[in-house]
């Protein structure tokens, strides 16, 4: 599987999640712990998949210390890892590329919970 693959993969786990969350908001039901941390483990795996798929294409040695960071603290390892992990010439438009699927998942994210709203 490509790095790309992983992230078309998080997107539609995106509109999934959503829709099942506003499914539960919308029967005006508390959503179960079980569900917020399996989806929060989902996403983790996922996103470090997509990490550890990413560096090996590249080439890009791991350190243990960014490894956990990705898991922990996505959202500024992710960045980080971008950033460290391209040439200085790719470095900008990565970094565009990076803020362009956070708008996806948004979108992505705002879908699923329409449809669900919708139709609930």
């Amino acid at each position: 599987m490509s790095p790309r693959s992983i992230l078309f993969l998080i997107a539609i786990c995106s509109v999934g999640v959503s829709g099942i969350s506003t499914y539960f908001s919308v029967r005006r039901i508390a959503e179960p712990e079980w569900w917020i941390i399996c989806t929060t483990v989902v996403f983790s795996m996922l996103i470090f998949w997509w990490y550890w798929l990413d560096s090996e294409s590249r080439s890009y040695r791991r350190s243990a210390l960014l490894s956990m960071a990705i898991v922990a603290i996505a959202l500024f390892a992710v960045p980080y890892y971008v950033l460290r992990s391209r040439a200085k010439g790719e470095r900008l438009r990565a970094l565009k590329k990076l803020v362009g699927f956070v708008g996806i998942l948004v979108l992505a994210s705002a879908f699923g919970g329409s449809v669900v709203g919708w139709l609930g």
